[in-house]
């Protein structure tokens, strides 16, 4: 059943139901800034809705396997949600490129078109700011495996976003990467990475009897490939699976995949409790 981003969660449905049952061996797989954590101007200054922690402890607590799936890098994600504590839990970062577990964090060296980008990235936001001042406020972030343009402190944020994205489509053919588009933001990626192959990685990881059940929460357009990477494993084992839009209008694409769409992360935190 699918609400409306303004609609009550549905606590009664029958999919979260349906995992509720089968929550130990569950695989529930979240996406941070906007899913757990509301999208702040600096994401330095993000922080997890209230009780998230405390719902993801007691998932973990009851059995289930607890997975973030972000495009920020883990150690930020760890800082920011204070989530080392959380049993068992594993992050995908950067789209998979880096993956922390156990206390354990595996990432591959700064690639070197990105370093060569990087400096061509920067001059782009400057030079075309210079000539429009609808563009001055936006800003590059470097999470050195990959890059972020943030037009949300922009003007016109959605205007920004349209006039830079040719410039920086063009870089990244000239380097070989991969321009992908999500909430006023342009991020500059190596090729292949997305979430739906971070969630196939944690799905394949666990034992031919597990997970008992999926949950997978997201809300942006990177967040797409991963619901679809849920629906399939639905369809090819039979067993439950839930994916989560936040805070996503009902026509947009991360709509349209997921199962059911709630406000934000404060829903998304209820929905989750729900499980317990």
């Amino acid at each position: 059943m699918t609400q409306g981003a303004t609609d009550p969660i549905p606590f009664g449905s029958e999919s979260l139901a349906q995992v509720r049952l089968v929550l130990r061996g569950a695989l529930i797989a979240l996406d941070f800034d906007g899913t757990l954590a509301p999208i702040q101007a600096d994401p330095s200054t993000v922080r997890m809705a209230d009780g998230a922690l405390e719902v993801l402890h007691a998932l973990a607590e009851r059995g289930a396997k607890v997975a973030i799936v972000t495009g920020r890098d883990a150690e930020t994600v760890l800082r920011l949600g204070d989530l080392a504590s959380i049993p068992g839990l594993v992050i995908e970062a950067i789209y998979g490129a880096e993956r922390w577990s156990g206390g354990r964090l595996v990432t591959p060296p700064t690639p070197l078109a990105m370093s060569h980008a990087r400096d061509d990235a920067a001059r782009i936001l400057v030079e075309r700011a210079a000539g429009d001042p609808g563009l001055q406020g936006a800003w590059l972030e470097d999470k050195r495996i990959n890059m972020v343009v943030h037009t949300r402190r922009a003007g016109d944020p959605e205007g920004a976003q349209r006039a830079l994205a040719p410039h920086i489509e063009a870089l990244t053919q000239r380097y070989g990467l991969e321009m992908h588009l999500g909430k006023n933001v342009l991020e500059i990626r190596l090729p292949g990475l997305d979430k739906g192959a971070s969630l196939r990685r944690l799905l394949a990881e666990t034992p031919a009897e597990a997970p008992s059940a999926l949950v997978f929460a997201g809300d942006d357009l990177g967040d797409v490939p991963a619901m679809d990477a849920a629906r399939q494993w639905g369809a090819d084992t039979g067993r439950p699976v839930v994916t989560i839009a936040s805070g996503a209008p009902r026509s947009s694409p991360v709509a349209r995949a997921a199962t059911l769409t709630v406000g934000g992360p404060a829903e998304v935190v209820a929905a989750l409790r729900t499980l317990l």
